[in-house]
């Protein structure tokens, strides 16, 4: 048999419900001969041969996975950049010279203060900077 991703499978389905609202009517709760008959038609849609209409569909299913995979990747790194920047901000807030000439104090203070601002700009440890 043919291995089809579950996103294609269910969006073929989808569609040859909608398209045969006859045989199943969304009012109505599909039974094991409905659901075979899904599955029947589903199967023919998918194993069709030179089928530009097949070719859009595979080609919007994997359009929109791309798409929530990409979002939930920026998701991610939007998150742990501002946990990142959250952490810096607590430890300048919390950061404490004293009045005398501390001078290793100073300098870590302004490498959190540095650091933060280049993660607010988006730039990336070690790469070159435009």
């Amino acid at each position: 048999g043919v291995q089809v991703n579950d996103t294609l499978g269910a969006f073929m389905a989808r569609a040859i419900v909608l398209e045969n609202a006859d045989l199943f009517p969304l009012e109505k709760e599909l039974n094991e001969s409905d659901v075979q008959e899904l599955i029947r038609l589903s199967t023919e849609r998918l194993i069709e041969r030179d089928s530009p209409s097949l070719e859009t569909v595979k080609m919007q299913v994997a359009f929109d996975t791309a798409r929530v995979h990409e979002t939930e990747k920026f998701e991610r790194v939007r998150m742990e950049k501002e946990a990142s920047e959250g952490t810096l901000i607590g430890e300048i807030s919390a950061a404490r010279l004293k009045p005398n000439d501390d001078v290793e104090a100073l300098t870590a203070l302004y490498r959190k203060i540095f650091n933060f601002l280049v993660s607010k700009a988006g730039i990336v440890p070690g790469s070159n900077r435009p």
